[in-house]
């Protein structure tokens, strides 16, 4: 007979804030009923092998505090709904210790958070165009995490089946921050706009040794606005549906090396600002559509270096599908 292992109430742990003070998740599987939130000074624990599962609209807020959720390549740590339930994300907010990790997590079914949660909505007041939204409400980031200026790092860790994204970020959404995304997975993950990854509003954001395969967007697996995003050795695998793996916009700077890109139903990167600058070194893609592989609209630059479009070197202008603008283009 195989032994069930019981489901606890996280409130025997935790009741309220976490402010000034540590606690500690033991190894067990718990039931979540209300949102964490760790405060200032605050500090969240949680231990390998341990699985939260979140009721609806509950998650994890880390605001000015610190969460800690080391699992190890046995015992990975996960963060999921209970049953029939729809939870929402694990969000940072303010908090830019280097202490703040997530390692060898699985975060699983995640329905994002709408930006002008109270913990939140002040980082985004200096953005106007918010404000002019009519459907702000239905506003969402973030279907696995949110990150708003704050830097954790999240490594070995896998983030799927966040379907339900409306807007930015299906997978992780940067705003504000600086943040290393290494060895992760992110797969079957939705948003109109970056269903893998969003940076925006002055984010650094570096992605490494990445798998980011089968998610559906209407503007990017990865998209960059605004900020400064690497993505080295990574394989981007064909969205399930989408126009573009990879969306730059909004004065960005978009550095690509070392990485496996397999085309979206048209462009591998398609830059759509004048202001944008793109960097490809040592690159592999596989289009469908080789003439619209890197689409170059309305100005911007781009220096390639050393890569190929279905393993024929890009060695010319003529490789590169420009619509309008005059891009500055350079290829070595």
């Amino acid at each position: 007979m195989t032994k069930t292992s019981k489901i606890k109430d996280i409130s025997d742990l935790i009741q309220g804030r976490i402010r000034n003070k540590t606690i500690t998740i033991p190894k067990g599987k718990y039931r979540v009923k209300e949102t964490i939130v760790v405060s200032r000074n605050g500090k969240l624990i949680i231990e390998p092998g341990t699985k939260l599962l979140f009721a609806n609209n509950t998650g994890i807020i880390v605001h000015k505090g610190i969460l800690i959720a080391e699992g190890t390549k046995e015992e990975k740590i996960t963060f999921k709904p209970a049953k029939g339930e729809e939870w929402q994300n694990i969000t940072f907010v303010d908090s830019k210790s280097d202490e703040n990790r997530l390692e060898y997590c699985i975060i699983k079914g995640g329905n994002g958070i709408n930006p002008f949660n109270r913990y939140i909505s002040h980082q985004l007041a200096e953005q106007s165009k918010y404000k002019e939204w009519d459907w702000i409400e239905n506003y969402i980031i973030g279907g696995g995490i949110a990150i708003i200026n704050s830097s954790p790092t999240i490594k070995h860790c896998k983030i799927k089946d966040s379907t339900n994204c409306l807007i930015s970020g299906g997978g992780i959404y940067c705003f504000n921050s600086s943040s290393i995304i290494d060895k992760c997975t992110i797969e079957n993950c939705a948003g109109l706009s970056g269903s893998g990854i969003y940076c925006a509003w002055h984010s650094s954001v570096t992605i490494k040794n990445c798998k980011i395969m089968n998610n559906t967007s209407d503007y990017g697996t990865i998209t960059s606005a605004d900020s400064i995003t690497t993505i080295e050795n990574c394989d981007i695998g064909k969205s399930a549906k989408g126009n573009c793996n990879i969306y730059s916009k909004e004065n960005s700077t978009l550095i690509i090396k070392n990485s496996n890109i397999t085309s979206a139903e048209s462009h591998a990167i398609w830059n759509h600002y004048p202001e944008s600058k793109i960097i490809v070194e040592n690159c592999n893609f596989t289009s469908h559509k080789p003439s619209s592989t890197i689409s170059m609209q309305k100005g911007g630059s781009l220096k390639i270096k050393n890569s190929n479009i279905n393993g024929k070197k890009i060695t010319s202008k003529n490789d590169i599908n420009i619509y309008d603008g005059n891009p500055e283009i350079i290829i070595e």
